[in-house]
């Protein structure tokens, strides 16, 4: 089984072809930003706008048994990048600033989750918390 939710916003731009399907935004490539063990973000830049992609493969093989739920994370639990994508549409209808999601989904292999991925558009004129460590700015 296979979900794929495309925002309308985005459904005639530009960036649409790229991120139409779990199978494209998983070939795409970009600026990787991070990756562990279970997940890994590009930035891609489309005419002019960035967007963040955020793909999420398996339930962590690299987490202690006790941490997966002894691998019944993968049937039953809340996945990560489903937990995320909620968390995003929670955090916009209580008011609260967000990245707009452009795209998300997962997919499932006989019940079991697979992979999933959660697409955001970047939020100008800002600077992630890395970079105002680097930076050493401080804010009161």
């Amino acid at each position: 089984m296979n979900y794929w939710y495309l925002n309308p916003e985005f459904a005639s731009g530009p960036a649409a072809p790229l991120f139409a399907d779990l199978e494209r935004v998983f070939s795409l490539e970009g600026e990787p930003v991070t990756h562990d063990l279970i997940s890994r973000v590009l930035r891609v830049s489309v005419d002019g706008r960035r967007y963040y992609v955020k793909c999420y493969t398996g339930s962590g093989k690299g987490k202690s048994a006790v941490r997966r739920w002894f691998g019944l994370r993968r049937w039953f639990g809340l996945q990560r990048v489903r937990a995320e994508w909620q968390n995003l549409q929670a955090f916009r209808a209580w008011g609260i600033p967000t990245a707009t999601l452009v795209a998300y989904g997962l997919e499932r292999r006989l019940g079991r989750f697979t992979r999933g991925a959660l697409i955001t558009e970047e939020i100008r004129d800002t600077l992630n918390l890395a970079e105002m460590a680097h930076a050493g700015e401080r804010r009161r």
